[in-house]
């Protein structure tokens, strides 16, 4: 009799522990220590701190430049703007927008791999605004492309707060079709992106006062 009341009450504690780790940890079912970023901005955050890549539900993203090299070796773009922490922006005829060449070179991707270029406003944060990518140059495994990025405006020059970040989209296999817009890059189907720093536009050719 005195075992089978032992083992009821194990029975019993059993059945209680998880009610009181989910009471712990908030009702939620989450402890507070999950690995993954809760956003795509908070990934290129870490990523851009960091300087490491980051998987965000399907995207890995990776900054901009050569990986550090006591880690494994992984496909990487280095760009124009490596490490800048400001862009030249040639202005657009009345629109209030300008303009800039994006030179890039990707490695390590196979044949297939087709890129795409994405800037966004920072501060507060825009969408991502997609562009096309011109045929590129030089080998195979290690295309170059110049890509023409156009930077929107609300006036003849953008003001000294204007900041941009750009984004160069790897997808492995050719994609049926891409949204000219998005407001993550994950929404574009690119299995890398590839992120600069936050860019201070400086207007070409403009003089100061």
């Amino acid at each position: 009799m005195q075992a089978r009341q032992t083992v009821g009450k194990w029975i019993v504690l059993l059945a209680w522990l998880p009610l009181a780790l989910a009471a712990c940890a908030g009702g939620s079912g989450s402890s507070g220590f999950d690995a993954a970023p809760q956003s795509e901005n908070v990934a290129i955050a870490e990523v851009l701190e960091q300087q490491h890549c980051v998987t965000h539900e399907t995207l890995q993203i990776c900054p901009v430049g050569t990986p550090p090299t006591d880690t494994t070796y992984r496909p990487h773009v280095g760009t124009g703007l490596d490490g800048a922490t400001a862009v030249a922006c040639a202005p657009s005829a009345g629109n209030g927008a300008c303009g800039f060449v994006l030179p890039f070179m990707a490695d390590g991707f196979s044949a297939a791999t087709t890129f795409r270029v994405a800037v966004r406003t920072v501060n507060p944060d825009g969408p991502w605004r997609l562009t096309d990518t011109l045929p590129p140059s030089g080998a195979s495994n290690a295309p170059e492309f110049d890509v023409p990025v156009s930077v929107e405006g609300s006036s003849s020059a953008p003001p000294p707060s204007e900041q941009v970040q750009v984004a160069v989209l790897a997808f492995l296999q050719p994609p049926t079709s891409v949204p000219v817009q998005v407001e993550d890059l994950g929404d574009s189907g690119a299995d890398f992106a590839f992120v600069t720093n936050e860019l201070a536009v400086e207007f070409a050719g403009s003089t100061a006062d």
